[in-house]
């Protein structure tokens, strides 16, 4: 197991809450990246975690990669800044 896979999304279930739907816990979940950064999902937020997750996606998830975010730069960008 990855330590990426035990990165989580703080308050998941409030987050979920506002997108009406059920959120995996982990933040570098094919699922967790979808209902963030894909469709309307972002919009649903409130504006603190809306910020929070768009420094979120600035920080990690930048990358020119055409299959971004599932390219695997964003966990190991977050490794490096771990370990910095």
């Amino acid at each position: 197991m990855a330590i990426t896979d035990k990165i989580y999304v703080k308050n998941h279930r409030r987050i979920g809450s506002q997108l009406e739907t059920r959120i995996p816990r982990s933040a570098f979940s094919g699922a967790t990246l979808d209902l963030l950064y894909s469709g309307d999902g972002l919009s649903k937020l409130d504006d603190a975690t809306q910020e929070r997750v768009l420094e979120f996606a600035e920080d990690f998830l930048d990358c020119d990669c055409e299959s971004n975010p599932y390219c695997g730069h964003p966990e190991r960008k977050f490794m490096r800044y771990l370990l910095d």
